[in-house]
């Protein structure tokens, strides 16, 4: 299972955080430390943290908005991909079929929170 958090008006500023967890412990990426230009990802297991990195993440040598830093480069490179992918007239790797399928599970979700009912199982295809 996983939670992602995004805010962009959160008291601290731009905030991202991810969490992942599995059987035997969970994954955290992106505390908030007070410093945007450092990257936090945290393992821990049963018995507490295993192994926590932090990751300077660019310096663009100017200001620009905190999720710039953090996700330029990522940004950039969906660009080039975007670009790429137009010139040689090619399938893109996300279709409207993903776009659907992200709206079922949301609405399952919350038809499941509204009415207690159990949501209906969505199948995971991987994108073709």
């Amino acid at each position: 299972m996983a939670q992602v958090q995004v805010s962009r008006n959160h008291v601290t500023g731009y905030r991202n955080e991810t969490y992942l967890y599995g059987e035997s412990g969970l994954i955290h990426v992106g505390a908030f430390r007070g410093n945007a230009g450092i990257l936090t990802v945290e393992h821990y297991g049963r018995e507490g943290l295993i192994d926590c990195h932090s990751f300077e993440t660019r310096d663009h040598g100017r200001d620009v908005p905190v999720f710039i830093t953090r996700f330029g480069t990522a940004y950039a490179a969906e660009l080039d991909d975007f670009i790429d992918k137009c010139l040689k007239d090619q399938a893109f790797s996300v279709n409207h079929d993903d776009g659907l399928w992200a709206l079922q599970v949301v609405t399952d979700g919350m038809r499941s929170q509204t009415t207690r009912a159990q949501a209906t199982p969505v199948a995971w295809k991987p994108p073709s």
